[in-house]
């Protein structure tokens, strides 16, 4: 995605009263290149929408950190348990940054 796209897409939501939230689906190298090096290829386009004020969630730090043996998290896409840990940062994310509506958790 280039970084003006990523920018109009999030204006023209924020203009519709939507919150944008850009979030980073890794593909499995991504996992095992922050697993190897804690690097990420994608750095400066997260660079450039946080500096916008556009929000990120990268979720290669939650399949990558959490102890669980990559292949039972994605191996061609994500498996049931990879879905989880997904679900599960983006709801900590939601509830972190308080953008829930009162309700309570899946």
């Amino acid at each position: 995605f280039p970084e003006g796209v990523v920018g109009a897409v999030a204006a023209r939501l924020s203009r519709t009263g939507s919150l944008p939230i850009f979030v980073v689906y890794p593909r499995r190298r991504d996992v095992e290149r922050f697993q190897r090096d804690g690097s990420r290829h994608y750095a400066a386009l997260i660079d450039h929408c946080r500096a916008r004020g556009i929000r990120v969630i990268d979720l290669v730090e939650s399949l990558g950190s959490g102890g669980a043996p990559l292949d039972t998290l994605v191996v061609r896409h994500y498996t049931a348990a990879g879905n989880r840990v997904v679900a599960d940062a983006i709801w900590g994310y939601l509830e972190r940054e308080r953008l829930l509506a009162a309700t309570s958790a899946p």
